[in-house]
């Protein structure tokens, strides 16, 4: 069975005024969460089917439009957002891929793989390589391979060679 809905008098009357002078939709679903679960006593279910938003939505929206009716309207988004789930803070990360950064300014050659099992280590349980390739992505690493030709090559004289030289090799005579 869902909660009983615990929204005042005050704010189901400022929702109504609310859902009457918006001008946007953002705002009248806002306005429709606290209007519907007051006047029609809908569950957030079903106000969130309705309004083809998530759950936690109807609840944020419903804590939004007490915020407002405070006299802070921007106030609602500011702490939505941000990295909830990462198995390192940014400066962790940070602090990790300067020790590969340091390897791979010596010229050895880092892998993926060495870079996940290092981190198993530190994390102490398995992690999917993706979550890998994310961090890497994040703290802007990309995979450099080298050239097919060199840099400083001239096209040129190489092709000069090739018309000067013989086809086949011969051994010096004795």
């Amino acid at each position: 069975m869902a909660r009983p809905v615990n929204i005042d008098d005050k704010v189901a009357a400022f929702a109504g005024a609310l859902m009457e002078t918006s001008t946007t939709a953002e705002d009248v679903k806002r306005a429709l969460c606290v209007v519907l679960a007051t006047e029609a006593s809908w569950t957030a279910e079903r106000i969130a089917s309705l309004l083809r938003i998530s759950r936690a939505t109807v609840f944020r929206y419903r804590d939004e439009v007490k915020t407002i009716m405070n006299g802070s309207p921007n106030q609602p988004r500011d702490n939505w957002g941000g990295r909830r789930t990462g198995l390192l803070s940014a400066e962790e990360e940070k602090a990790f891929l300067v020790q590969w950064a340091k390897r791979a300014l010596k010229g050895e050659l880092i892998s993926v793989k060495s870079i996940h099992s290092a981190l198993i280590e530190i994390v102490g349980h398995n992690i999917p390589l993706s979550t890998v390739y994310k961090m890497l992505y994040r703290h802007n690493w990309r995979k450099v391979k080298p050239d097919t030709r060199h840099p400083k090559s001239a096209s040129v004289s190489q092709e000069e060679l090739k018309k000067n030289s013989q086809y086949q090799w011969t051994p010096p005579k004795e």
